[in-house]
């Protein structure tokens, strides 16, 4: 936690940090509202009272984010997107390599769902089995992006440790790996579990 905000700290003063947060997520900023703005086009193209459907929207906003961060975070893109070109940052494995599309594609894809809960829900009945699945597992996932962030040193979130990526500057060659100790894992797993079982016995 002490190494986490001490990294904080000296982004803030404008050093070099080969795993920076801030400059992570003002990139993530950057590139959601160029998602955003991309999938407006096709209401512009047609008419501005083009009324499509709820399905065809999540459809589109999750196609949209799917492709922009699978091509861009992968080698193809140079593990940039053009919020993480700003910032010269990039995703990489482990071994310092830009990774390929279908890497991206299953690190991308609990990110897009997530940005995205807001038209899921509309698709989907708030009291349909299959829309409390997926919202009470973007929860978790949400929480194991946070957590993991904070607690890993070279600030992998859950779906980096999935597909094995970590986000660097492209100012320094130097990257670290972090194998997970089960001293990390259960801390996950604990507040996890007691977020299943309220849901559950609710």
């Amino acid at each position: 936690m002490k190494d986490f905000f001490n990294s904080i700290y000296k982004e803030i003063r404008g050093e070099t940090v080969t795993h920076p947060v801030i400059k992570r997520l003002l990139a993530f900023i950057i590139d959601y509202v160029i998602v955003s703005l991309i999938n407006i086009i096709p209401y512009i193209a047609y008419t501005i009272d083009l009324e499509m459907q709820t399905h065809q929207t999540m459809t589109l906003n999750v196609v949209t984010g799917l492709l922009y961060f699978s091509i861009l975070n992968s080698r193809l893109g140079n593990g940039q997107t053009f919020g993480k070109r700003l910032f010269k940052i990039r995703v990489i494995n482990l071994n310092g390599q830009t990774v390929n599309i279908s890497t991206a594609f299953i690190r991308s894809l609990p990110i897009v769902l997530t940005i995205n809960w807001y038209i899921i829900a509309l698709t989907l009945s708030l009291n349909d089995l299959p829309f409390r699945f997926i919202a009470h597992g973007l929860i978790i996932f949400a929480f194991g992006i946070t957590y993991f962030t904070v607690i890993q040193p070279n600030r992998q979130g859950l779906h980096d440790i999935i597909v094995g990526t970590q986000v660097t500057s492209t100012k320094t060659e130097f990257h670290m790996t972090n194998p997970l100790t089960l001293k990390k894992i259960i801390g996950f797993i604990i507040p996890v579990t007691v977020y299943i079982v309220y849901w559950t016995l609710r």
